[in-house]
Formats: structure tokens, C-alpha cells, sequence
């Protein structure tokens, strides 16, 4: 077992134990501020804040138990990577719609397959996707680009959104776990630095590249050998 896989495998445990521990005083205490916001008006409106604060407790705990679970041994199959983006984006077509977001394709035209685990690459680019579908939010100009290609012995595919960059404080902690700078909207901090763990699970890398114009985040994917495609 590599040193990834064990560190995957000790997150699992860890979550593991910790919902255990954790999930009932969890449940017990939104009860409580239930009845509570019931009898007092006056502190509804906090008993509902700490509530979604339990929620959103139980929610890091959860992502980083399913995380572990469907990461330990899943097999890495020949998968097309044209694809998978198209997957992914017949997921989000609906969110893009509502929010008039343009999305664009542009793959080279004998890019190889990789080998990957489908549902993992998936939740990868899903996170992206959203996380470049809130970053454009509220502006007029919404394009979400990607673009596949070959680069040497890798497989890139690369996701530009045309929202406000990244800034260099954000930068320096981007893929540690719990740092979010979406707190208030219940993120959990764990979608970038996940899938980075998915990518070196696969042997590649998640990346955060320079760009004018909005962020530009790039997957790496290494080329199979030959017969494992």
C-alpha cells in the first residue's frame, strides 16, 4: 500500500470513529434547539443558525468518510477523456443554463486515453465546475472553457472560467483541507484538496496555473503504458 492509500485508509478510520462519537450528541443537540426555537421566539433565529452549524459538522465528517471508502481499491480503467468532460458537463448542463454560463470544448484531435477511476475523475471536475460556476456569479461575462490536450508523456485537461482569479493570499493554502473562503455558504473546505488526493491516487497532479482573466486550473493525467489502454 502506497503512502497515499495509507493516508487515505487513516482519514477513513479517523472519520469513521468520528461520526461514530460525534453524530448522535449531534442529532440530540438539534433537537434540543428545536424545541427550543419553538418555545422562545426570541432566540429562533440563532437556534436555527447553530443547527445548520451542526449540519454543516456532519457534512465535513461525511465527505471525508465517502471520500476514503470509495478511494482505498478502486480499480484504474481505460477511460476516453473527451468523455469524461462531457459527463461532467451533462451533470451541470441544467446549473449552467440557470446561471448563463458558456461552455466550450476544445480537444486535441488524438489525445490518448487514460486510466482512471470514472466516478473519482468525475467528482473532480464536478468540483471545479462549481467552484468556477460560483466564482462568476453576478458578473455579465460567464464562459467556462476546458481544454484537452496532450503534453509530452500526460493528458491535460485544463478548466478556465472567466470570474476573478484567484488572489496570491488565497493561492498559498488553496488545496489544504477546511481552508474555504465560502464559509457562509457552507462550504467545507475539502473539494480542492480532495481531488487533489484523487489526482495523485492516479499518479497526477491538480494544479493551479497563471492566467489573465479568471483562474485556470489544470488536471495531469500520465500516459499508460503501452498494452494498458
Amino acid at each position: 500500500m502506497n503512502h497515499n492509500k495509507e493516508n487515505l485508509l487513516g482519514l477513513g478510520l479517523l472519520a469513521a470513529g468520528m461520526i461514530h462519537e460525534i453524530r448522535t450528541p449531534l442529532h440530540m443537540l438539534k433537537e434540543r434547539l428545536k424545541i427550543l426555537a419553538d418555545s422562545n421566539q426570541d432566540a429562533a433565529e440563532e437556534c436555527v443558525r447553530l443547527a445548520d452549524l451542526c449540519d454543516h459538522a456532519l457534512s465535513i465528517l461525511k465527505s471525508m468518510q465517502d471520500f476514503s471508502k470509495a478511494s482505498i481499491n478502486a480499480p484504474l480503467l481505460p477511460c476516453d477523456p473527451h468523455d469524461l468532460v462531457e459527463s461532467a458537463h451533462e451533470l451541470c448542463r441544467t446549473k449552467f443554463a440557470a446561471e448563463n454560463i458558456s461552455f466550450h470544448v476544445q480537444a486535441h484531435p488524438e489525445i490518448f486515453r487514460i486510466r482512471a477511476q470514472r466516478t473519482q475523475c468525475l467528482q473532480v471536475l464536478l468540483n471545479l465546475f462549481k467552484n468556477a460556476c460560483e466564482a462568476m456569479q453576478g458578473l455579465e461575462k460567464k464562459r467556462l472553457d476546458v481544454f484537452i490536450l496532450n503534453a509530452e508523456d500526460q493528458l491535460v485537461i485544463r478548466i478556465q472560467d472567466t470570474g476573478p482569479g484567484v488572489s496570491s493570499e488565497i493561492r498559498q493554502n488553496l488545496m489544504r483541507a477546511f481552508e474555504t473562503t465560502k464559509s457562509e455558504q457552507g462550504g467545507t473546505g475539502l473539494g480542492l484538496y480532495l481531488s487533489q488526493q484523487i489526482m495523485q491516487l492516479h499518479g497526477g497532479t491538480l494544479g493551479l496555473l497563471d492566467a489573465e482573466g479568471g483562474a485556470c486550473f489544470e488536471l495531469s493525467f500520465p500516459k499508460p503504458a503501452k498494452g494498458n489502454t
